[in-house]
């Protein structure tokens, strides 16, 4: 197996489930411990960011997720001002001065009230749309 499928195959397994163990993706991948362990290392310092989990946010206490669109005149500034809002999940630059923003709320008026918010820091033509059920999340596995 050559190093790129095996480094392919490694994140695939960690996309997966990022708590199983160097034995187990040895086993499938039909290789050393040592070498699993080889590849993580240099993948963790080279392409993966970080391990995560994705908990269940309405089983947290946040039933209520939507993601807003916005303009802003200044869309790097705004960002970096909501990294540190409570309700902001994930936070993405778009073309034409466009800011993406995924929230979760425990209650609809912290959502009104994060709507608010935006107007009042210069967001204009904001969109909200409410997120009825997550299809697919960090579904996507690297091919050849």
């Amino acid at each position: 197996m050559a190093d790129r499928e095996l480094s392919q195959n490694i994140i695939n397994h960690l996309r997966n489930n990022s708590r199983t163990t160097l034995a187990r993706m040895a086993r499938k991948e039909r290789v050393s411990i040592s070498t699993i362990y080889t590849h993580v290392k240099q993948l963790e310092d080279t392409i993966i960011d970080k391990h995560t989990s994705i908990p269940d946010y309405a089983r947290l206490g946040y039933p209520f997720r939507t993601e807003f669109y916005c303009d802003h005149e200044h869309p790097k500034t705004i960002a970096t001002t909501l990294r540190q809002h409570q309700n902001a999940n994930t936070i993405s630059l778009l073309d034409d001065n466009k800011i993406s923003i995924d929230t979760i709320f425990a209650t609809l008026q912290e959502k009104e009230r994060f709507k608010e918010q935006l107007e009042e820091r210069g967001c204009t033509n904001i969109q909200a749309h409410d997120v009825l059920a997550p299809v697919l999340i960090e579904g996507w596995n690297m091919q050849e």
